[in-house]
């Protein structure tokens, strides 16, 4: 019979060499990963912080909820615009030309346009430069709901029922595009293109970019994995029904391994911004797929986060 002793300096020792080694393992991670963003960076984006959407809210505003405002509410009888905007936001004052252009528009088509600010009355002069004279003006205290950044468009259909979402400051070219889908659409709101065909839908080209409905279709025609790469905390709130979540930093290594080359990826991009996406997309390229497409894309840009302005 053998007895085992154990005596203060020999755990000391032990716990001593475990410790050792935990830190030489760490240290060992922690030189593959920066080696790994120097030798390979297009694989490990280092992406701004900014340009990451704000944690997930439940009285964050959706497309398909339903809005309108704690006072008497005006959304319910016919089609609106609410422009949620901030003075102190840089990404608001580089649309300022682009949100007076939107906001003239919607007068001119007789749709209730509304500017939501912090509070009027500290911001009258950003105000009068971007709105009309039949742009209504409320304090963000107004809205029965929040959005993740600004500046925001909510276009919001009869019934209060939300149609589109756009986030942050668009680039010259998207602003076009903007205004030139709403003023040749027939059915405020706009602007997202007339659902296509599934023939079309099968013959996409690679990096198109699908709505919801279309995506819809294309996923009984067709092999479709829809990648969410937002991190798991905003992913499990809210995402597309059957979607995978790979954070985009996760990609290289376990896309090879869970999705097909053979079939399509659609990237969700509808609370990422174009930056976002199209490091996710060169990622899968690099690694093979080429069947790649977005849903949403262009629909979220560089924004100033909801609680920046210190209002809350």
């Amino acid at each position: 019979m053998f007895t085992v002793r154990f005596s203060r300096t020999g755990i000391a020792s032990a716990a001593l060499r475990i410790v050792r080694e935990m830190v030489i393992v760490s240290a060992v991670a922690g030189i593959i990963v920066v080696a790994g963003r120097y030798a390979y960076p297009s694989r490990f984006p280092a992406l701004p912080f900014s340009l990451w959407p704000s944690p997930a809210d439940r009285s964050l505003v959706t497309v398909g909820s339903r809005v309108g405002l704690r006072k008497p509410n005006n959304l319910s009888s016919r089609p609106s615009l609410i422009l949620v905007t901030n003075e102190r936001c840089p990404h608001c004052k580089a649309n300022t030309a682009f949100h007076r252009a939107l906001l003239e528009l919607a007068a001119g088509r007789h749709i209730t346009a509304y500017v939501a600010l912090p509070n009027v009355q500290n911001q009258t002069s950003y105000l009068k430069s971007i709105a009309s004279k039949d742009t209504r003006s409320l304090d963000w205290a107004d809205l029965d709901f929040k959005v993740k950044g600004t500046p925001t468009i909510v276009s919001v259909g009869a019934g209060g029922v939300v149609k589109g979402i756009w986030i942050g400051e668009l680039s010259e070219v998207r602003q076009k595009e903007f205004l030139s889908a709403y003023e040749t659409t027939s059915d405020w709101p706009g602007p997202d293109p007339p659902v296509r065909r599934l023939q079309e839908l099968a013959n996409l080209t690679a990096k198109s970019s699908l709505n919801e409905e279309e995506l819809a279709s294309l996923v009984r025609i067709a092999d479709v994995a829809v990648v969410d790469t937002r991190e798991r905390a905003d992913y499990k709130n809210d995402h597309v029904a059957g979607a995978i979540n790979i954070p985009i930093f996760e990609l290289p290594l376990r896309a090879p391994m869970e999705l097909s080359r053979a079939g399509t990826q659609v990237l969700d991009c509808r609370n990422q911004t174009d930056v976002n996406c199209e490091y996710a997309a060169k990622s899968l390229d690099e690694d093979g797929f080429k069947r790649i497409l977005y849903l949403k894309y262009g629909s979220y840009f560089e924004a100033c986060p909801w609680k920046q302005s210190g209002v809350e």
